[in-house]
């Protein structure tokens, strides 16, 4: 799964901080929602984040939710270790 280009995502501009709150589960998800729904990379950006990302907020989903969907689905996150670990053997 190649890194998605965001050069089109509804959240360029947005300060990043609004994606990575001090707490996984922020109060105010409806505005965040909101900006991902419209986003024309949406399905990129959640597939990347189920994979990939253990912080944050991404396609409009938040750490517990992402843990929950890969717990249910036994997807195991991609850690960059792992990548270079797998490319070192090649």
């Amino acid at each position: 799964m190649k890194y998605p280009d965001y050069t089109d995502a509804a959240c360029v501009g947005i300060p990043t901080e609004i994606f990575y709150p001090v707490i996984d589960e922020p109060a105010d998800m409806t505005t965040i929602r909101k900006i991902c729904a419209a986003c024309p990379v949406l399905t990129d950006c959640y597939q990347w984040a189920l994979h990939h990302e253990r912080h944050g907020i991404w396609a409009g989903s938040t750490p517990s939710e992402r843990r929950t969907v890969r717990s249910r689905l036994n997807i195991s996150l991609i850690t960059p270790e792992a990548v270079f670990t797998a490319g070192a053997r090649l």
